[in-house]
């Protein structure tokens, strides 16, 4: 019965906690910051060649000065698209979806944590057999966070040729900036 209690109560602290605006909030920075870097990975070339010609520096602080202008440029217009996506969906539908989806997210989080109590508890014996009989939770509890590590292991290799194309961008586009900032240096001359 206790294992249950706990288990009520770290779910529904988990809900609450991602369903407050504040965590929402937080992910949706984090998910601008992301877009806003993978366009400026692809913006950089482009700005840093414009830069190129009119600045008389190293072509390593050119990318980089690309690269921050690019993600100021890739961070004011995902804003604008945003803003614009928001006047055709109505902003209560959304920002509901959005509690619900992220308290969801943040109660199996929890959840998470609490499995791992609950077998860590469990290899010490510090939890009974009539206790583990008589819950109702204590299975998937206990089975959860091997559940969700299989989730992200399963996702992993989408994330790892997804990581892999970001940098091999960011790579190409810094050396495509350095020949082209060769090239405008010796016509400079």
């Amino acid at each position: 019965m206790l294992v249950d209690i706990f288990f009520a109560l770290v779910l529904g602290y988990g809900f609450y906690l991602g369903f407050s605006e504040r965590v929402i909030r937080t992910f949706s920075l984090g998910v601008l910051v992301i877009l806003a870097l993978l366009i400026s990975i692809n913006l950089a070339p482009i700005i840093s060649n414009f830069l190129s010609p009119r600045l008389n520096v190293d072509g390593g602080i050119v990318f980089f000065a690309g690269l921050l202008g690019s993600f100021f440029v890739g961070v004011i217009a995902i804003r604008m698209i945003l803003s614009w996506v928001e006047g055709f969906v109505s902003k209560e539908n959304v920002s509901l979806a959005t509690q619900l989806g992220s308290g969801l997210i943040m109660g199996s989080l929890l959840l998470v944590v609490y499995g791992l109590g609950i077998q860590a508890f469990d290899k010490l014996s510090g939890i009974d057999k009539r206790t583990k009989k008589e819950s109702l939770t204590y299975d998937f509890a206990h089975d959860f966070p091997n559940i969700a590590k299989r989730s992200i292991t399963s996702v992993q290799p989408v994330a790892k040729e997804f990581w892999g194309y970001v940098s091999g961008n960011v790579e190409k586009n810094y050396k495509r900036s350095e020949r082209y900032n060769k090239r405008s240096r010796r016509d400079r001359e």
